[in-house]
């Protein structure tokens, strides 16, 4: 599916995103992460947007319902998943 698609479906469509990011601080405080993850848990293309995440190597704010650590944790098994 295509960004524009699957960017039509998402939960958050319409929200402020400012919820997936970290404050202006460069948190992400617990607060915000439930919030968050509220959306990311009921998305029908949560799995679409998590690859987008990893694909384009973004660094901050949640994506298919993991942060940053987890996506980079994510990315890392999947590559070790590709050359087994």
């Amino acid at each position: 599916m295509n960004k524009e698609a699957w960017v039509e479906k998402a939960e958050c469509r319409g929200v402020d995103t400012n919820i997936f990011m970290p404050n202006k601080h460069g948190l992400m405080t617990p607060a915000r992460m439930k919030v968050a993850l509220e959306f990311c848990n009921r998305c029908p293309v949560r799995e679409e947007c998590l690859d987008y995440g990893i694909e384009n190597n973004i660094v901050t704010g949640v994506y298919g319902g993991m942060s940053r650590k987890q996506r980079r944790t994510e990315n890392t098994r999947r590559k070790s998943e590709l050359h087994k």
